[in-house]
């Protein structure tokens, strides 16, 4: 029994777009001689948007893609990134995290993040794959925080 063509089409154009796609993948390492990033973290009062603000201010003159934003501004603006990468991908689907990485990356070689902190397990899940696209761009992170992170 075969499905009506209206039911094949859109599965058939996705796998199809899918193996066609043109879109670059992120790379899978970051280059050689980028810096790893920072995390600073204590408890409140301690200076640490104060060092981050210093840090920011005190970049050389010849790094002009930098960007300093609230943690919670700038997965706001994940979001509705995320939201027009799947809008701009329809039918084809596949995965919109890389071209916002890859456009936050263009935007913005070091970005400073004031008051890091994730509680919704989505956005953990969308930042562990974005946050490691942007250092295989090699995308300097900036942290702060007032919590303790553990990598594992």
């Amino acid at each position: 029994m075969a499905l009506r063509p209206d039911v094949q089409r859109p599965f058939f154009r996705f796998q199809l777009s899918r193996f066609f796609s043109r879109e670059p993948e992120a790379p899978t390492s970051p280059p050689a001689n980028a810096p790893k990033g920072i995390y600073l973290y204590g408890d409140v009062g301690t200076g640490k948007t104060m060092l981050m603000d210093l840090f920011y201010q005190t970049l050389p003159p010849s790094i002009k893609r930098k960007r300093r934003v609230h943690f919670h501004a700038f997965m706001v603006d994940v979001h509705k990134r995320l939201h027009a990468a799947k809008i701009a991908m329809g039918y084809q689907g596949g995965d919109p995290i890389v071209p916002v990485a890859r456009d936050l990356a263009r935007e913005a070689y070091v970005l400073c993040f004031d008051e890091f902190q994730v509680t919704d397990i989505a956005d953990a899940m969308i930042l562990r794959r974005l946050l490691e696209s942007l250092l295989n761009y090699g995308v300097v992170c900036v942290m702060t925080s007032k919590f303790v992170m553990s990598f594992a």
